[in-house]
């Protein structure tokens, strides 16, 4: 009587072993991402930026803006700026970098955009620091 043949060995991903592989893989990229965003969010937070003027006329909106770095490195900050017209309606985006900005020192910006919807009276505000 010959040998029976021997049953295919399966492959490890579908196997208890491999399925517990993944998951352990996928939660350890899970926390990874978690801990970068994180900590990408505290460097940010230490960028302080304030609105110190917003001037509409016409087609043209400018803002002058401070940036402070509370933290204890040097640190870049772009920030994204929305301008508003005085319904409360966005015209208009536009972004300022402050570079390599020493720690507890404050730069100052002014950012002007040409307006996709003309307007004389409106509001700036500050969208997010990254």
């Amino acid at each position: 009587m010959p040998p029976s043949p021997r049953p295919a060995k399966q492959n490890f991903w579908t196997t208890w072993p491999g399925a517990v592989t993944i998951l352990v893989v996928v939660g350890l990229l899970a926390v990874s991402v978690w801990s970068g965003a994180r900590q990408s969010r505290a460097r940010t937070a230490k960028m302080l930026v304030e609105i110190t003027t917003c001037d509409f006329a016409g087609a043209t909106a400018k803002v002058g803006l401070t940036v402070h770095n509370s933290g204890t490195t040097i640190r870049s900050a772009q920030v994204a700026i929305e301008y508003r017209d005085a319904a409360g309606t966005r015209v208009d985006t536009a972004s300022a970098t402050a570079r390599e900005v020493p720690p507890g020192d404050t730069v100052h910006l002014e950012e002007s955009t040409l307006l996709d919807v003309p307007t004389d009276e409106g509001t700036c505000r500050v969208a997010a620091v990254r």
